[in-house]
């Protein structure tokens, strides 16, 4: 997928995306900057609530810090949320 932040360069990302019930994994395998993964798990509460909880763990390859824009996984996050409510 191509990701262009506002304002940014556009930048490839390559993932391989492997899943089994309730758990997502989105595993880098190229891109400029970071490798890592993103999680996301589904655990029911009820019969009518769902909780997910999403771990982004990407790691800068030339620095090894953590990333951190929480603006963007926040947009991120709303996404999804707003294409799991869209999508019943």
């Amino acid at each position: 997928m191509d990701i262009e932040p506002q304002g940014g360069l556009k930048t490839r990302l390559v993932e391989k995306i492997t899943y089994s019930p309730y758990w997502v994994r989105f595993l880098i395998l190229d891109h400029p900057i970071y490798s890592g993964y993103v999680d996301n798990v589904a655990e029911r509460i009820s019969d009518n609530e769902t909780k997910v909880t999403f771990s982004l763990n990407w790691i800068n390859k030339e620095t090894a810090e953590t990333f951190s824009n929480q603006e963007m996984i926040k947009n991120a996050v709303l996404k999804t949320v707003d294409f799991i409510l869209n999508s019943k």
